[in-house]
């Protein structure tokens, strides 16, 4: 408790957007996305497009999470990258290309990415404290 007068939140200069500041805006206008969608109406998605949607999110969470960890810099564009370009390679080589189905997976790869970045930070900051 005695450290808390001199913690503070700011990162530095207020008018500087972080990687952190854009993922915790990112999650806060999802959520509020999502909210206004299901308190107005039924929302009904089709399960190929959760499927692409979650293929993007597994894809982006497990190379940013890999890249942060292996001390990469910007891991959050490279995992975004890679679900994009998943997304995309996925659309080209099939049968029957769907431009939905891409932009699925490229929402789910912005999501992984924001999603493992947020918990990740908080847990760097704290062990900075504790030192």
């Amino acid at each position: 408790m005695k450290n808390l007068k001199s913690w503070s939140c700011s990162s530095g200069d207020k008018n500087t957007l972080t990687p952190r500041h854009l993922s915790r805006s990112l999650m806060i206008s999802l959520s509020l996305l999502a909210s206004s969608q299901v308190g107005t109406s039924q929302m009904t998605v089709p399960t190929d497009k959760l499927l692409h949607l979650s293929a993007g999110y597994v894809i982006s969470s497990g190379t940013t999470a890999s890249l942060r960890y292996h001390g990469v810099k910007n891991p959050e564009l490279w995992g975004i990258a890679a679900g994009f370009a998943a997304g995309i390679v996925k659309e080209l080589v099939d049968d029957r290309p769907d431009p939905a189905d891409a932009f699925s997976t490229m929402v789910g790869s912005v999501i992984g990415a924001a999603v493992i970045t947020i918990p990740l930070n908080g847990k760097k900051r704290a062990s900075k404290r504790s030192n």
